[in-house]
């Protein structure tokens, strides 16, 4: 085998394992995207968002938003909290899933 068909070869799987990593994370990211939006829809209900965002201050100040976000989850019911924490776990994983998938795979095979 010459050095152009090892090349090739490399491209092609590299290819291979890209649709192969997307594949297999569509299945899981399908299911964690559907539960993100139960748990997003269940805070809604249990939360009035045009009033937080009412009391909220101006999102540039990132150390009042910070106090404000922190006050406001701890003086808030269980529920919320455990759907707020599972909601941020559940954002974490599907970020890694998308991570994972693209993860070594070349800027050669992106653009290709």
């Amino acid at each position: 085998m010459n050095y152009d068909d090892q090349i090739l070869k490399e491209k092609i799987m590299l290819r291979v394992r890209f649709i192969h990593n997307v594949k297999a994370v569509g299945r899981l990211l399908l299911a964690r995207v559907a539960l993100l939006a139960t748990l997003v829809a269940a805070a809604g209900f249990f939360v009035s968002i045009p009033n937080v965002l009412k009391n909220m201050p101006s999102i540039l100040d990132v150390s009042n938003v910070a106090r404000f976000s922190l006050t406001a989850f701890l003086n808030t019911k269980l529920a919320i909290q455990i759907i707020a924490i599972g909601t941020i776990v559940l954002l974490f994983y599907i970020a890694r899933d998308i991570v994972k998938a693209f993860q070594g795979v070349s800027r050669s095979v992106l653009t290709a």
